[in-house]
């Protein structure tokens, strides 16, 4: 298991660099360019002063939005980086040689898991720590007072599982079907999932809301949400879904194990 480790580790360490990196570039890019000649505005205002809103009085905007935009770039590359884990091994002879040892297929597979958790982890801590410079360069630049400064750790957390939710539904369409076919029956599945709910929306029957519209009264549930009011099924919802996260990772390790052989006979070489 160690050994496989090691393998997965060194054989994607520019991945995982990279996704490290993610982050703290997306910030330097966004403060080179707010530094190229012209970018003081008439008045003498900086402009990273005008781009982080405190001309206009809405200094926070700016910030959530450069927040926002690196940790999106941050955790968007690191589940593309994931996918490719799973290309690299598509060869017949690794895969058999894998099956060949007692708990080869698990070690394989469970190594696999782990690195893209461990992905997940690394986009998590450089998006927290380029968030952290940020606000430093916020509250030194702008004078911003650090307790006014609101944080997004929470949401980074979300977005961490919310990968990891991704990737469960990902990883088995890959070892079923190879990188390639994988893409292609997960597109297909869940398109025709989609498409299917949306055809049973327009035509097929609908529970019948307080008001006698199912769509009037999930207008009215939402209104009576966005005033706070449910606040509480909101953080219960997130507490929910992180764990059918948890418990979806392992099922979809279990069935990628199962599914590893039957992928194995499909690589080309």
């Amino acid at each position: 298991m160690t050994g496989l480790m090691y393998k997965e580790l060194r054989q994607n360490r520019k991945y995982l660099i990279m996704t490290a990196l993610a982050a703290p570039v997306c910030m330097l890019i966004f403060m080179l360019m707010v530094m190229l000649p012209g970018s003081v505005s008439e008045d003498g205002a900086s402009a990273l002063a005008d781009l982080l809103g405190k001309a206009s009085g809405n200094q926070g905007a700016g910030i959530s939005l450069v927040h926002m935009y690196c940790a999106f770039i941050s955790f968007l590359f690191g589940g593309l980086a994931s996918l490719t884990f799973f290309k690299q091994d598509e060869i017949k002879k690794w895969g058999y040689f894998t099956a060949s040892h007692p708990k080869g297929i698990k070690g394989a597979v469970y190594s696999k898991y782990v690195l893209v958790a461990f992905v997940g982890i690394i986009s998590f801590v450089s998006v927290t720590l380029t968030e952290e410079l940020i606000t430093l360069l916020d509250h030194l630049i702008l004078g911003t007072e650090m307790k006014d400064i609101q944080s997004y750790s929470m949401l980074y957390i979300i977005l961490f599982f919310l990968q990891l939710f991704l990737r469960m539904i990902d990883i088995p369409f890959l070892v079923r079907f190879g990188h390639r076919q994988g893409e292609k029956v997960k597109v297909m599945t869940v398109g025709g999932i989609f498409i299917g709910g949306f055809i049973y929306a327009l035509f097929g029957p609908l529970p019948e809301g307080e008001g006698g519209d199912f769509f009037i009264s999930l207008y009215d549930w939402w209104t009576e949400f966005s005033f706070g009011k449910g606040a509480m099924w909101l953080y219960f919802g997130i507490a929910v879904f992180l764990w059918i996260t948890i418990i979806g990772y392992y099922l979809s390790y279990r069935l990628s194990c199962k599914l590893y052989l039957k992928g194995v006979e499909l690589y080309d070489k």
